[in-house]
């Protein structure tokens, strides 16, 4: 299909690992992304495809909740997806 110099692999990364400033507050590991699966990454060539946050699209940054990395993940995931619900748009696609 392709014949000129790219590597022809690739792979597709959760937003979160590519800009940990993405995730909600409270709950990043790293100061920026997480390096050693970037630099993998590059240095085997593989493109990346990053996928679109669905949080962050939809909630912003701030998920109204300094507070949630503390909570059990189940808890804190059903609060997100709740927010989630809330600020579905009309007219928009459901189950």
């Amino acid at each position: 299909m392709f014949n000129d110099a790219r590597s022809k692999k690739i792979i597709i990364v959760a937003h979160c690992l590519l800009n940990q400033n993405s995730i909600s507050d409270g709950t990043a590991d790293f100061p920026s992304q997480f390096v050693k699966i970037i630099n993998l990454l590059m240095t085997n060539n593989i493109g990346i495809i990053q996928l679109p946050c669905p949080e962050l699209t939809c909630l912003g940054l701030d998920r109204q909740d300094k507070y949630g990395a503390k909570r059990d993940l189940l808890l804190e995931n059903s609060r997100i997806r709740n927010l989630l619900v809330k600020q579905e748009k009309p007219g928009s696609f459901k189950d």
